[in-house]
């Protein structure tokens, strides 16, 4: 029996990981001299950006000073995200899943002070039972630990819980902890495979909870 949703927030919720993209392949165009491929980009959605800068480092030899990259780009989309809408179908979701009497958790990757706000600006932060983020677990995805945490604080076993991903990383990583996902991919992982997912969507509308 199905008692809780948990979803994903950049790229599920919001069209972050777009302006993300843009934005990194704009600053490493600037000062890497270095045309940062979708691909690329890929391998760090979901998780965290060591895993491009290393892949880059042992793949093109180049070395990111982290401390710029990230001065200068985090400045950047903070300013270009602040009046970004929810992504189609979110608010209505919503709706159903306290329809339905489910809980719900957000489960990301990202850190509390850079989701709040903008689940503040949607109105849902009420919404949530917990936020479930980096800020709360040693490893972030495609380790499992944080769907594990939502697991525990929700005090439900993975069988009762439905997961919803946009990322390889984020989905690997409900998969592990033994959660049916829902993948919806958007433009930068529509060309990924989600092999074994519940379902595979192309946005929140045509989720109908089982």
């Amino acid at each position: 029996m199905l008692k809780a949703i948990l979803i994903d927030f950049d790229g599920v919720m919001i069209d972050t990981e777009i302006l993300y993209y843009r934005t990194y392949k704009k600053w490493f165009k600037a000062n890497a001299n270095h045309d940062l491929t979708i691909e690329e980009f890929q391998l760090g959605i979901g998780t965290t950006d060591e895993v491009i800068f290393g892949y880059l480092l042992k793949e093109k030899g180049l070395e990111i000073e982290r401390g710029t990259f990230y001065e200068d780009v985090h400045k950047e989309i903070g300013k270009q995200s602040e009046s970004l809408p929810p992504k189609e179908g979110v608010v209505d979701f919503f709706k159903k899943i306290k329809e339905r009497g489910l809980r719900l958790a957000l489960v990301t990757s990202n850190a509390r002070e850079n989701v709040v706000p903008h689940l503040q600006r949607f109105q849902l932060l009420d919404q949530f039972d917990f936020l479930v983020t980096s800020d709360d677990v040693e490893n972030i995805k495609p380790s499992p630990e944080l769907y594990l945490k939502a697991l525990e604080l929700l005090n439900i076993k993975p069988e009762q819980a439905l997961a919803i991903e946009d990322s390889l990383n984020g989905f690997n990583a409900a998969r592990t902890a033994g959660i049916q996902t829902v993948a919806i991919p958007h433009e930068l992982t529509e060309s990924l495979e989600f092999e074994g997912a519940y379902k595979r969507l192309k946005s929140l509308t045509e989720l109908v909870l089982p």
